[in-house]
């Protein structure tokens, strides 16, 4: 084990490895798997935790009807935070 953690193993196709290995100096690896692993575990126990959430809802009052998922889904929609594009900053040109 380095740094008292346990390695695993990953298998990358031809072209990332190659395109990998010709950057090689400028990618931490595995510090870059590992954030991206932390990021998309995170999302996974979110939406365990919402599954039950709505699990937990729909046994105590029912499941949703399509015309409460239509209604939230246009709200949703109203209140989506939409990222703008990023502008060059003419000074920098």
């Amino acid at each position: 084990m380095v740094g008292g953690m346990p390695k695993m193993q990953v298998y990358l196709p031809d072209e990332i490895y190659n395109r990998l290995k010709a950057t090689e100096s400028e990618i931490n690896v595995s510090g870059l798997l590992q954030e991206a692993l932390t990021e998309r575990l995170a999302h996974i126990e979110r939406l365990d935790h919402l599954r039950n959430a709505i699990d937990d809802y729909e046994k105590e009052h029912g499941p949703f009807t399509e015309d409460e998922v239509t209604a939230q889904e246009v709200l949703d929609a109203k209140l989506a935070i939409r990222a703008k594009p990023k502008r060059k900053n003419p000074s920098a040109l």
